[in-house]
């Protein structure tokens, strides 16, 4: 004999089932982008990139001087030894000898596939500043 009660787990899991799926997405896709970002080491780059003083400069005038183009190819060097799936999207150097950079990344999603999403690209910006002396 059944009871009117028979299969109504079956429908609520029919129901339920792709709102469980879309929030453990959210929650472990959601908890991989927030690691990956701090991962982006923009930080660094932007400290290796004011390394790229012009040293003769400071050695006849006294007072350092970044070049910008050394400055952006330290930044990349360092996100192509450190961080390779980073991209380095701008480098700049202003006379008081301060570096900006600003890096991206695509982070693919596992979970959230499900519901179209493939990746998302998440970005970082930091700056450096290397005083008027030399070492």
């Amino acid at each position: 004999m059944m009871k009117k009660q028979d299969g109504w787990v079956v429908a609520w899991l029919v129901v339920m089932w792709p709102l469980l799926v879309g929030f453990l997405g959210l929650v472990l896709d959601g908890g991989i982008l927030l690691v990956r970002g701090q991962m982006l080491d923009t930080d660094a780059a932007a400290l290796a990139a004011t390394d790229a003083w012009d040293r003769e400069h400071w050695k006849w005038n006294g007072t350092v001087r970044i070049d910008p183009m050394r400055a952006e190819s330290l930044a990349r060097q360092y996100l192509a030894q450190n961080m390779p799936s980073a991209r380095l999207v701008e480098v700049s150097v202003n006379p008081a000898n301060r570096v900006s950079v600003r890096t991206e990344m695509s982070v693919p999603f596992f979970f959230m596939r499900v519901v179209g999403m493939k990746e998302k690209a998440i970005g970082s910006f930091s700056t450096a500043l290397r005083r008027n002396r030399a070492g």
